[in-house]
């Protein structure tokens, strides 16, 4: 039988890059609208969450679809201490600080649609993520903060975090911190959620499912994205009636504007209005800046494409909100990952209950034909 070669084999086989208008699944976690009317986690709208209801019942309204009551789980401050590395990128400390306690606590590969260890194992990793980032952040200002005497594991993931952080429970932080967690929590399939989605269905353990959705967050066309917005923010800051040349030269150089523009939604992101309000709450120094180039890239857009709107989205506002409670810099896509574990663990969940199969995409072979190597 002739050899028919490779590029032949899927001939009439779709090829969408990006995975751009394919269906992988179906899911029940989060609703977006693309007219950014409503974004709904469990058929619940996020205004009705953010602010009303903790973090940790967002956690598992997302992922349980019942948001219960009390503390996500329990974990002492000893034990993530132990596990964690200060020094280098955060985000990548935490990631570390999460296989570590994977393997120390020896958590379990899922068998067949069984996802309770892994559901368990998911929310106690959520809750360590949330209290190494606060002993991170106390390490950078002036060296680790001592806790008081309190009952830690009757706390909410936002009041560990910030105890860890500052060595107190400041209920205007706090406050902020939970709805920021809460308003970014999930928002359907994104790369990492889709990373996460991928390691869930190969029965990898919790540990690997949240490293997966860590490992892509942090690329600059993803959650790095807030990097990028935060350094342009902070070179407005000293002026920002200059936003509108700012927009115009980096158009002009075919760049991406930071902080603009989303795959969903071409009217508004409804998280952005969310966000902003935090910003005002604490009367965040980027906001006169954050407004000018906001205005300044949607009037632009809207002059090249004036049948498609590119809305602000969080990662310009974001970095805003966190600046304002004074979150450094580096600390922005470790902060945006403390939020979305909700949503990488309700994907994971998801995954194995529903008991798909591996996802594992077709490809087009587009190299050589058989051929041979020289000999020496």
């Amino acid at each position: 039988m002739p050899e028919v070669p490779a590029t032949q084999f899927n001939e009439t086989t779709r090829l969408c890059p990006g995975f751009v208008g394919v269906t992988a699944f179906t899911t029940a976690i989060c609703q977006p609208s693309s007219l950014g009317d409503k974004l709904r986690f469990r058929g619940v709208d996020i205004r009705d969450l953010v602010g009303v209801r903790p973090y940790d019942d967002v956690w598992r309204l997302l992922v349980d679809d019942d948001p219960g009551a009390g503390t996500l789980a329990q974990i002492a401050d000893t034990e993530v201490v132990a596990a964690l590395d200060v020094s280098g990128n955060p985000r990548v400390s935490l990631q570390r600080m999460i296989l570590r306690l994977g393997q120390g606590r020896e958590m379990k590969v899922t068998q067949g649609g069984d996802a309770g260890a892994l559901r368990d194992d998911l929310a106690l990793l959520s809750m360590a993520y949330a209290v190494g980032l606060g002993v991170l952040l106390s390490s950078r200002a002036d060296g680790a903060n001592e806790t008081p005497p309190m009952d830690l594991m009757s706390l909410s993931v936002a009041e560990r975090l910030v105890l860890a952080w500052r060595g107190e429970l400041e209920p205007a932080v706090v406050r902020v911190v939970d709805s920021m967690l809460s308003t970014v929590a999930e928002h359907g399939t994104t790369a990492s959620t889709f990373g996460a989605r991928v390691v869930a269905s190969t029965g990898a353990d919790a540990a690997a499912c949240l490293s997966a959705g860590l490992s892509a967050i942090g690329g600059p066309r993803h959650g790095g994205a807030t990097r990028g917005a935060m350094m342009l923010l902070r070179e407005l800051s000293v002026d920002p009636a200059a936003a509108p040349s700012y927009v115009e030269r980096l158009l002009a150089a075919g760049r991406r504007l930071p902080g603009m523009g989303h795959r969903v939604y071409r009217e508004q992101d409804p998280r952005v209005p969310i966000l902003r309000g935090l910003a005002e709450s604490v009367d965040a120094p980027l906001i006169a800046a954050a407004d000018a180039y906001q205005r300044a890239a949607e009037a632009a857009l809207a002059a090249r494409s004036a049948d498609r709107r590119l809305p602000a989205n969080p990662d310009l506002w974001l970095p805003v909100v966190l600046d304002g409670i004074g979150v450094p810099d580096d600390f922005m896509d470790a902060f945006l990952a403390g939020s979305r574990i909700a949503g990488w663990s309700a994907h994971s969940v998801e995954q194995v209950v529903t008991g798909g199969p591996l996802l594992r995409p077709d490809d087009i072979y587009s190299g050589r034909d058989a051929r041979t190597l020289a000999k020496d």
